[in-house]
C-alpha cells in the first residue's frame, strides 16, 4: 500500500468483493495495525503479527493472551474527547491523516450491536476512520460489522462504508476515544525473521505456565476450561470471537515456524502437535457458535476429547520450549 492513495487501496475487501483472509485471522486492533503496517514495511506479516496462543480466563470471560512482541514497535497516541468531538475528531484527522476510533457502537445504527440496545454500552470494538468530508465520515472496518453494509459503501471501493457524521452523534456522548498508531524502528532484514519469532515463542511458553491474581491463564486456563465443561456450565462458550482468535493465533503461529523452518530443531513434531491444536479449538469455535446463534447443545464435546486437548496443549508446549 505503499504510496498508494487511502480511498483506493484495498483492505478488507478486495474489488473483486472477496475478503482480505489475512484480516480474518486479526482482531479488530490488529487489523488497523496491520493497514498502517503495509504502508511502511516490507518485513513479513506474518512473522511480525505472530502472537500469543494462551487461553486466559477472567470471571469466567473467556480472553486470548498477548505476547506484546510487536507493540515493542508501535507508538501509540491517545485522546478521550469529552466535548466538541466533531471539531476535535476533525483537527486530529488533518494532522494525523487516519485514526483509530472506539466509541458506543450500539448507539451507532449502521453496526450489528445497534440490535442489542441502548441498555448498555458496546465499546470493545475499534474501527478506522481514514477521512471525513462535511457530511459523513470514511470509515474501514471488517464488513461484517455492518447492518446493510451495500447501502454505506464506496461505490468504486467496497472495503470503504460511508457513515454519516450525526449518526455518531449519541455513540460520542457516551464514548468518544481516539488513537494514532505509528510503527517505528520495524525490522527489515530475512535474517530478522526468525529472532523475532523466537521471542514470541518464548513469551508463549512463558506465558502458558504463567500465573497471576488477576486472570487464570495457559496451562491451568485450558485445565479450568475443561472443568467448566464436565460441569456443563455455558456461559464459558459466549465469547465465539475469542475462540475464533484461538483458532487464528494458531494459524499464524504455523505459517511463522513454516517460515522459520530452517531454525526448527523438531519441526516435523511440532507441527504434528499444532494442527491437531488447530483441529481440538476448532471444534471448541464450532460449539461457540452453534450455542450463540442456533441454541444447540454446546456440551457434546466428551470429557475424553478434552482430555486429549489438554494433553496436546502440553505436548505442543514443551516442543515449543525445545525448539527454542
Amino acid at each position: 500500500m505503499n504510496g498508494q492513495d487511502k480511498y483506493q487501496a484495498n483492505y478488507h475487501v478486495y474489488r473483486n468483493g472477496k475478503f482480505d483472509p489475512f484480516c480474518y485471522l486479526l482482531n479488530c486492533y490488529d487489523q488497523v495495525c496491520y493497514f498502517q503496517f503495509r504502508k511502511v514495511s516490507n518485513f513479513s506479516r506474518w512473522i511480525y503479527f505472530c502472537d500469543d496462543i494462551n487461553l486466559e480466563i477472567k470471571a469466567d470471560n473467556i480472553f486470548v493472551s498477548r505476547s506484546l512482541v510487536n507493540k515493542e514497535y508501535q507508538k501509540v497516541g491517545k485522546w478521550t474527547i469529552k466535548e466538541n468531538h466533531f471539531e476535535k475528531i476533525h483537527e486530529l484527522l488533518k494532522e494525523k491523516d487516519t485514526l483509530m476510533l472506539r466509541t458506543a457502537f450500539n448507539y451507532v445504527p449502521n453496526y450489528v450491536w445497534w440490535k442489542e440496545g441502548q441498555d448498555h454500552i458496546h465499546s470493545s470494538h475499534l474501527t478506522y476512520v481514514i477521512g471525513e468530508d462535511n457530511d459523513v465520515y470514511y470509515v474501514v472496518d471488517s464488513p461484517w460489522v455492518f447492518l446493510d453494509v451495500k447501502t454505506i459503501r464506496m461505490e468504486n471501493n467496497p472495503s470503504i462504508v460511508k457513515i454519516l457524521k450525526g449518526n455518531f452523534n449519541k455513540a460520542f456522548q457516551e464514548c468518544c476515544e481516539v488513537f494514532t498508531i505509528e510503527l517505528e524502528n520495524l525490522p527489515t532484514k530475512k535474517s530478522e525473521e526468525f529472532p523475532f519469532l523466537k521471542r514470541v515463542l518464548e513469551k508463549i511458553v512463558q506465558n502458558y505456565f504463567s500465573q497471576n491474581d488477576t486472570s487464570i491463564m495457559g496451562r491451568k486456563a485450558i485445565q479450568y476450561l475443561a472443568e467448566k465443561c464436565s460441569l456443563r456450565e455455558e456461559k464459558i462458550f459466549d465469547a465465539s470471537f475469542m475462540y475464533h482468535l484461538l483458532v487464528a493465533r494458531r494459524l499464524l503461529l504455523k505459517r511463522g515456524i513454516e517460515i522459520c523452518s530452517g531454525y526448527i530443531n523438531n519441526y516435523d513434531t511440532l507441527m504434528n502437535y499444532l494442527d491437531r491444536s488447530i483441529e481440538y479449538w476448532t471444534q471448541l469455535k464450532k460449539l461457540s457458535d452453534d450455542h450463540l446463534y442456533k441454541g444447540a447443545d454446546v456440551f457434546l464435546l466428551t470429557d475424553q476429547n478434552l482430555t486429549s486437548l489438554v494433553a496436546n496443549e502440553e505436548k505442543l508446549i514443551e516442543c515449543l520450549d525445545k525448539c527454542i
